[in-house]
């Protein structure tokens, strides 16, 4: 039997301890965001090997306009990994975002903090 999953992966380049995994789903207008966020529901979420978590209706939030289209998926402590991945059998993925948040302790000695802003360079 063969067993159908999209996936979508990003590797970080270092290991991490991982707090938790934001996904953020598509919200454009062709998108059907007053139902299609349960499309997301069952998804698995892992830091390296480790699971961090199965999304549910539980983990989901509104966005700024009141869709529910977030996502926050904890990761367990001490779960270290190099590779994020997201998976959804039998289905497709509706992603637009995903944010990999990192403990704090984490970070190491320097003062400065990483940003959240994008840097453009010509």
């Amino acid at each position: 039997m063969v067993v159908r999953a999209c996936l979508w992966e990003v590797d970080l380049q270092a290991s991490f301890d991982v707090d938790h995994v934001k996904i953020y789903l598509r919200s454009d207008p062709r998108y059907d965001q007053k139902n299609d966020y349960k499309q997301f529901i069952g998804s698995r979420i892992w830091l390296g090997n480790n699971l961090c978590g199965v999304s549910s209706e539980a983990d989901v939030a509104p966005d700024d306009d009141g869709f529910k289209s977030i996502y926050n998926i904890p990761c367990p402590k001490d779960a270290y990994g190099r590779k994020v991945r997201i998976e959804k059998l039998y289905s497709y993925l509706v992603i637009c975002e995903v944010q990999v948040m990192v403990r704090n302790d984490n970070l190491g000695d320097s003062d400065e903090m990483p940003t959240t802003t994008p840097s453009l360079s010509n």
